[in-house]
């Protein structure tokens, strides 16, 4: 396999269910999970400007094909003191990878569906993602 850093830059989330008040965002790949702070909800929405940086293996079963690796984005909300599961999104970052060795690639800012187990929400967040190789 080959090391690969991945920088999710979290912008925004908006269309929170109602009650939320405070979230963060986590993201969790294999035994990993990297965090944001907590963050006040205002109208629904929270403007984060965050990075969760990323240091993954990635493995490729031919010289063309990446295998796909999944990693979650998990809001996460505080409520009376115990943290529960708001929302959640899998993305793949194989679909992220530099074309060639050694070589970073910018995904321009984009939108991704949040749901809750098997429902789809309203809630959605808005991150680019940037990767490089590491040597």
């Amino acid at each position: 396999g080959k090391r690969m850093q991945c920088d999710f830059l979290v912008h925004r989330v908006f269309n929170l269910l109602p009650g939320a008040s405070a979230i963060r965002v986590s993201l969790r790949c294999s035994n990993k999970t990297i965090e944001t702070k907590y963050f006040t909800v205002e109208a629904g929405e929270v403007e984060f400007n965050q990075t969760l940086k990323l240091i993954t293996t990635i493995y490729s079963s031919s010289s063309k094909v990446v295998d796909p690796k999944t990693v979650e984005l998990l809001i996460k909300e505080s409520r009376g003191g115990r943290e529960t599961l708001h929302a959640q999104v899998a993305v793949n970052i194989a679909d992220f990878v530099p074309e060639r060795p050694m070589t970073r690639r910018n995904i321009p800012p984009f939108k991704v569906g949040m749901r809750k187990g098997t429902r789809e929400l309203p809630t959605h967040m808005h991150l680019s993602v940037n990767t490089r190789w590491l040597a």
